[in-house]
């Protein structure tokens, strides 16, 4: 009797696992989804279908859609498409795209990429039909690079693999044409050249038609920016780390008098001042959508000093393709231990320094000339930085600066007599907290 309950527990065991199907222990069966509802439902039949019934879903590792099944407008006509990913089990990952009907979804094509891993996906009209070409890339076989392979989704389903990989990918409109196109950039290692390289649709293929060297002292990538970097030419902006912990930047944009790739910060003397240790990365810093690039430096001190209590001081400058140099937009003091800069105007851009009191304060002061040495003088102003469990506004009288999830700031505009003060506009319009903070 004890025997026959056993027999029959796990019967029903294997009938609950197997979802009505044979009696089975497969054990990639057992891994398949359970039974879905709508369009999901519709979905994991066509998956079913062409899998055979035994399948893994892939979800994305990175990006902006993480799920194993994207719906996605890929041709703009109101309707989703779905994209599923998913494996059967070989070291391959295969795409189905499915496109709504009347009926519900049919089964458009399927991709298939040598890779049981996918980075990310993502969408961009490539060719200009007005119909976005889904892109994956996925890791290669012992290589810290990436391939991709581009879906073309039009009457039928067209594949398209890259043969160059890279480290990263930007899309955008590099050439001017108002088309999309796909920039590969690769840092430099055992199996790879630093270089950025530039992909555009022609005869239904995806074809290298520029590329331009980069920096091999870059190791890794700590911000890449699209967008205009000046003169309305649109590139991109790369903030790069170095193994020593170093920071520079590269602006690479397509010059159309001479097809190529132009990557002048780094050819030019300009690369070098952007040099720093600062972890401060370009970006559309005064929101008149041109990109900002930043130089770093100390701001004034005295020889006597210990320089690790002055503050730096950072200069954002726009490229000019016309000179190929930087020129200066705006100064800040830039406050790294305390997670702030603060925008300065021109006229007090080589009239003040500024040093850490201690690890929560930051103080402003005048540097003027003192008999033939430059010196600092007066306290101009004094900006705090109280951790969120350790402030009491009862028993603090200074002005808030900004409340944060952390803390709280504030500042102190110190009387002088000699030198012309901060204004209260001049501090709160100047603030700006950092993307560290």
């Amino acid at each position: 009797m004890k025997r026959y309950r056993i027999i029959i527990a796990v019967a029903v065991l294997c009938l609950l696992l197997s979802g009505c199907k044979e009696l089975s222990l497969n054990s990639e069966e057992l891994l398949s989804p359970p039974s879905a509802d709508g369009k999901q439902a519709e979905i994991q039949s066509l998956i079913e279908q062409n899998s055979g019934g035994s399948y893994t879903l892939i979800y994305p590792s990175s990006g902006e859609y993480k799920s194993a099944v994207v719906y996605y407008d890929i041709d703009g006509d109101g309707s989703e498409e779905a994209i599923a990913m998913y494996s059967t089990g070989d070291d391959s990952s295969r795409i189905l795209v499915a496109r709504r009907g009347d009926s519900g979804y049919a089964m458009l094509g399927e991709g298939k990429i040598k890779s049981s891993l996918i980075e990310k996906i993502f969408f961009s009209d490539l060719n200009g039909d007005g119909t976005k070409e889904i892109i994956l890339d996925y890791p290669e076989s012992n290589s810290p690079l990436l391939s991709l392979t581009v879906l073309i989704a039009s009457d039928k389903l067209a594949q398209r693999d890259l043969p160059t990989s890279c480290s990263e990918y930007i899309c955008g409109d590099f050439n001017g044409d108002e088309i999309d196109e796909l920039m590969l950039l690769a840092l430099n290692s055992s199996v790879s050249t630093a270089s950025a390289r530039l992909i555009t649709y022609s005869d239904s293929e995806l074809v290298e038609t520029a590329a331009c060297e980069m920096d091999t002292a870059v190791s890794a990538f700590a911000k890449i920016t699209y967008g205009v970097i000046g003169d309305s030419k649109k590139g991109i902006v790369i903030d790069g780390r170095s193994s020593t912990g170093d920071y520079s930047t590269q602006a690479i944009y397509y010059d159309e008098g001479s097809h190529s790739l132009i990557n002048p910060l780094f050819v030019y003397s300009g690369y070098q001042s952007t040099r720093r240790t600062t972890p401060i990365y370009s970006g559309d810093v005064d929101r008149d959508e041109i990109i900002e690039i930043p130089i770093c430096n100390y701001s004034d001190y005295t020889p006597k000093e210990n320089v690790s209590t002055v503050c730096m001081r950072v200069t954002w400058n726009n490229y000019s393709p016309a000179t190929l140099e930087l020129v200066s937009k705006k100064t800040a003091l830039l406050c790294e231990e305390l997670g702030f800069m603060l925008n300065i105007s021109d006229d007090r851009v080589g009239d003040i320094t500024a040093r850490y009191v201690n690890k929560n304060t930051v103080t402003v002061y005048a540097w003027d000339f003192k008999g033939d040495d430059l010196t600092r003088t007066d306290p101009l102003l004094t900006i705090h930085y109280y951790p969120k469990e350790s402030y009491d506004s009862s028993k603090i009288i200074e002005a808030v600066l900004c409340e944060t999830n952390t803390g709280v700031y504030t500042y102190i505009i110190e009387p002088t007599e000699n030198y012309t003060p901060f204004s209260d506009d001049e501090v709160t319009g100047g603030f700006a907290l950092l993307d560290t903070r």
